[in-house]
Formats: C-alpha cells, structure tokens, sequence
C-alpha cells in the first residue's frame, strides 16, 4: 500500500510542478499516478479475498463477493476520475472515466448479474441505474453546459 501510494504521488507531484507547456510530461504523469493507483485498488481487493499469504487474482474463479468488489470498486473509481476530470477540466481524464465505466458495466451485465438471483439482481440493476443517472446529470451538467457557454454564438 505504502509503496504505490508514494509512486502515485510522486507522478502526481511531477505533473503540478511541471512547466505548463511540457503537456506531454503533464499528462503521462498524471496518467502514470492514475493506473498506479487502479492497480493498487485491484491489488488491495485481491489481497482481501486472498487466503494465506499469497496474494491471488481470480477473476474467472472468484467468489461472488468478490467479484462485485471488483465491480463496484472500478465503477466508484471511474467515477472519481470522472469527477477530478470534471473539476480539473481534462478532457482525456473524463474519458478515460467513460472508458473505464463502460468496461465496468459490461463486467457487471455479461458477468456478474448472471450470478446473481431475485432481488440481489433486482437491486443491482437499480443501483446501475442510480449510477449512470449520477454520471449522466455530471456530464450534462458541468461539460455539456461549459461547452455549450464558451462556445461563441454565431449569428446567421
């Protein structure tokens, strides 16, 4: 844990203190900070659900819990990102956001609900819904709209 989130702040520290017309460097160490800590995210879920003390990954094998930790896990990630996008006004952040929710979604249709039974799909479906309204209304809200008042008016 100790070792990634210093990695992952150290990308993150690199990108603020870069000079503001090395774009490239900016973005690949920001981009770095981010799979450094989605892959911590994967590693800490894996080792929670490992016994003993080897850490495993079983993504086709897994356990049902586990399998929804993944599910969840990624989606809350995504829509961090999402946020911090948003927020930092990044345009490859917000997709990479989209990206990694629609990867998530299919994950949760084409694996996971087929797992689940009566109300447990029920609810997780509901809560998929909930989800992408919450990322739908963000999108709307604060892209859609900022780009809608910076983009010039042209009279006919």
């Amino acid at each position: 844990l100790y070792a990634y989130l210093v990695a992952a702040a150290a990308f993150f520290a690199g990108a603020w203190l870069l000079p503001s017309h090395w774009r490239r460097g900016i973005a690949a160490l920001a981009s770095g900070g981010t799979l450094l800590l989605f892959v911590l995210l994967n590693i800490e879920i894996a080792d929670y659900f490992s016994v003993g003390p080897t850490l495993a990954f079983s993504f086709f094998s897994s356990s049902l819990a586990e399998d929804l930790a993944y599910t969840i896990g990624w989606g809350a990630f995504a829509i961090g990102v999402l946020i911090a996008g948003i927020a930092l006004q990044n345009r490859g952040a917000r997709i990479a956001a989209l990206a990694l929710l629609a990867v998530t979604i299919l994950k949760c249709f084409l694996h996971d609900l087929g797992r689940l039974g009566g109300l447990y799909r029920v609810g997780s479906l509901l809560g998929l819904a909930i989800a992408l309204v919450i990322v739908g209304l963000l999108i709307q809200r604060f892209v859609i709209a900022r780009e809608n008042r910076e983009a010039p008016d042209v009279a006919a």
